[in-house]
């Protein structure tokens, strides 16, 4: 089965979100964060994520499967 670039960073962004919603339950009783800065946080999550696990292959030089993780916007993943 082929699959978009596109689809395969949306699915790595969702791992990475679904990895972030998984906190500990202590933190749920804490002020709520802006939008603005949940965004921000999920997409350094991503980044992390991504660097971790998808890059180590996914990257510039290697280019795996035709697919460079390396720069993708985590914010912006649509793009």
């Amino acid at each position: 089965m082929r699959t978009s670039i596109p689809r395969i960073a949306v699915l790595c962004a969702g791992l990475a979100l679904a990895a972030s919603a998984a906190a500990p339950a202590g933190l749920a009783a804490q002020a709520p964060v802006p939008p603005e800065a949940s965004a921000a946080n999920a997409a350094a999550d991503s980044r992390q994520l991504l660097d971790r696990y998808c890059v180590t292959c996914h990257n510039d030089r290697l280019e795996t499967a035709g697919l460079s993780l390396q720069e993708i916007d985590t914010l912006h993943v649509a793009e």
